[in-house]
């Protein structure tokens, strides 16, 4: 699930109302990601941010490009958790799952071995004209808030990843590949929303719900933000 690309396309056929319109391609991002890519201007420049997605130890994980060059984007840097690298993955062991074609592995005997479980799903930032922080989910591994104003050396500055809530029922088998039913370990897996006016960041887990949550004041200040009441 590592092999997707990012694709640069020309759509002004669709947007001058051309008959028979056609899409052109542009640049590609070789192993950029294909799930949820988002613009971001870091200092001024323009870049993607990018992943792939699920995908059993090492997982998956954001990437950052630089589109000033459309014809040629590069990625220029990405963000891994420990569990992201494969040197880590050495000691467990990974059975495939002939009765269910879309899960790839059983979940034996440790949490990275589950298909999703260490991968990033969504890819957001604060702000896609200014961006200073990419918001990324991942799965078990919480939501990760990642310092992008160097693009090529992005840096973890907080997460936050709850406990799972036993009292919130699960049914069916949708979870069991993800590793996100033992009751123990949440998924975070939505979109992320940060809020300029509060300084809050908006997102859901699976058992959890709905979450709201702040950075502190002298991590703002080093990151450039306003202070907010």
């Amino acid at each position: 699930m590592e092999n997707g690309s990012v694709y640069i396309l020309d759509n002004s056929d669709i947007v001058d109302g051309r008959s028979q319109p056609k899409m052109r391609l542009v640049g590609e991002a070789k192993q950029g990601g294909f799930h949820s890519v988002v613009p971001a201007s870091i200092n001024g420049v323009p870049h993607l941010v990018g992943a792939a997605e699920l995908g059993a130890c090492p997982g998956t994980w954001p990437r950052i490009i630089n589109i000033a060059d459309e014809k040629n984007p590069k990625i220029v840097g990405e963000f891994k958790l420990q569990m992201n690298i494969k040197e880590n993955c050495d000691a467990i062991r990974f059975t495939p799952r002939k009765e269910d074609p879309y899960a790839s592995f059983i979940p034996i005997p440790d949490i990275t071995a589950r298909l999703g479980a260490v991968g990033s799903h969504f890819n957001d930032v604060d702000d896609a004209r200014n961006t200073r922080l990419g918001l990324f989910p991942f799965f078990a591994g919480g939501v990760r808030i990642v310092d992008l104003r160097d693009p090529t050396k992005p840096v973890e500055v907080g997460y936050y990843k709850p406990g799972a809530n036993p009292d919130t029922p699960l049914s069916g088998n949708g979870l069991n590949w993800t590793g996100l039913n033992d009751q123990v370990t949440d998924g975070c897996m939505s979109h992320v929303r940060y809020v300029p006016e509060s300084g809050h960041i908006w997102f859901a887990c699976v058992t959890t719900g709905f979450h709201v949550v702040e950075l502190n004041p002298d991590l703002r200040a080093r990151l450039g933000f306003p202070t907010v009441k």
